[in-house]
């Protein structure tokens, strides 16, 4: 009597693919502009220009900075302008916005520059994860769409099936 015990998942043929894989494992700054402005609601040019020659670019070295105005202040396009002059040669990436947002469109770049050849015609999963924002989600479904035979959310074992060709 054979006494062995088929993976059919194994079988199925299934590749999972889990976003985590991609998220950015580097290190995220913020600059909130309100610290270097007048009663943190008015940007004087002599000040602001003294406070950012303060900056010690070495903590910046290799991160990922985030700069945002956390009061109703009218910031000028040129502010943005020399901060990143500033720290542009020490930091990976510098964008607008808060850190939440800087960090997802890094998880989106990095899947996008992603060559997902390999899963070409192939049967993939999408591991389901809560850490995962929905964009990536996505933007991980535009990039799969084109070159997989069938595209699946959840575990391997048991997918719940978005797309079959």
């Amino acid at each position: 009597m054979n006494d062995f015990i088929v993976n059919k998942v194994q079988l199925s043929g299934i590749i999972g693919l889990d976003l985590q894989d991609y998220a950015p494992t580097d290190t995220f700054i913020d600059i909130d502009l309100k610290d270097m402005l007048y009663k943190g609601l008015m940007l004087r040019e002599k000040e602001f220009k003294e406070a950012l020659s303060k900056f010690d670019t070495f903590s910046f070295r290799d991160k990922m900075v985030s700069i945002y105005c956390s009061s109703e202040a009218i910031v000028p396009q040129w502010a943005y302008m020399l901060i990143t002059q500033k720290l542009s040669p020490y930091s990976i990436s510098i964008q607008f916005g808060d850190p939440k947002s800087h960090y997802e469109n890094i998880w989106i770049q990095n899947i996008r520059k992603q060559d997902f050849g390999y899963l070409s015609g192939k049967k993939v999963s999408i591991k389901n994860d809560i850490q995962v924002p929905e964009n990536i989600f996505i933007v991980i479904t535009q990039k799969l769409l084109p070159i997989v035979s069938t595209l699946l959310y959840g575990e391997v074992g048991m997918p719940k099936v978005i797309y079959k060709n």
